[in-house]
């Protein structure tokens, strides 16, 4: 199967594992990583480090630059001098085997405070960290994919479809919402709009929006106490029949069956 670059294709986060600062030792200048058990993203406060994969692939990281490593990934790391990096270990919601890839900034004050601001979310539990943490590393996945990708739309319409984005994150569960709706909030056609936002993040408005609505679905359905058609309503569709249809082709099985082998 082809590997996938994550700034390919939108993504989705299945789970956060951890979020860590670490420090390298300046005489530990090697060391050998066999089958990562999960995906990170890593940014560089310090020092640099060249990364070289089982399939040959090298990869020199330094200060300022963001780096993915994918799950099942196995790899040496080589530093030179201090290593200190931030990291957060997670799950892309995908089969896709993916590729690793690094990403360099003219000016990384944004990615760093957004990595900063991630580990000290997750650091300080809460009724509302998890949630803020899951918003935060979207952030980050977002600036990466933007990073890489700019040129072809302009520094205001990023901004505006970044906008619009985040307004779909609060308001997915609303069924007024639609993509006119937002459209023209931002002052533009629903035309033009579903096709910057498509560019943007690899995903039609619509999907986006679905998507969020079966994940959140899925966080509810762990409740024993809510019925699947409460399960449905509380995550913004419009009946149980709608629901049930979308679900099992995001999925490829039904709310039921999904409840039932999670709840095991």
């Amino acid at each position: 199967m082809t590997k996938e670059i994550i700034t390919d294709t939108m993504l989705y986060i299945k789970q956060i594992n951890g979020v860590f600062y670490h420090k390298r030792n300046p005489e530990q200048l090697y060391s050998q990583i066999n089958r990562r058990y999960c995906d990170a993203l890593l940014y560089v406060l310090q020092g640099t480090c060249q990364y070289v994969f089982d399939d040959g692939q090298t990869f020199t990281v330094e200060k300022g630059n963001a780096f993915f490593l994918p799950k099942e990934s196995s790899y040496t790391m080589t530093t030179t001098g201090i290593y200190d990096v931030l990291y957060c270990d997670f799950n892309f919601d995908t089969i896709k085997p993916l590729k690793p890839d690094v990403y360099k900034y003219k000016n990384s004050i944004q990615i760093e405070s957004l990595f900063r601001k991630l580990l000290n979310t997750y650091s300080s539990p809460s009724e509302t960290s998890f949630h803020k943490s899951i918003s935060l590393l979207y952030s980050i996945y977002e600036d990466v994919t933007l990073n890489k990708n700019t040129g072809y739309i302009g520094s205001s319409a990023r901004n505006k479809i970044s906008n619009a984005k985040n307004y779909m994150d609060i308001h997915f569960t609303d069924n007024t919402l639609t993509i006119g709706k937002v459209a023209q909030m931002l002052g533009m056609s629903e035309v033009h709009f579903r096709k910057l936002f498509k560019y943007q993040y690899h995903s039609s408005p619509l999907q986006y929006i679905l998507n969020l609505k079966v994940e959140r679905a899925k966080i509810l359905m762990q409740s024993e106490i809510l019925s699947l058609e409460e399960c449905a309503y509380q995550a913004g569709f419009s009946s149980l029949q709608y629901f049930s249809r979308v679900f099992k082709g995001k999925t490829g099985i039904t709310p039921a069956k999904y409840r039932n082998n999670t709840n095991k």
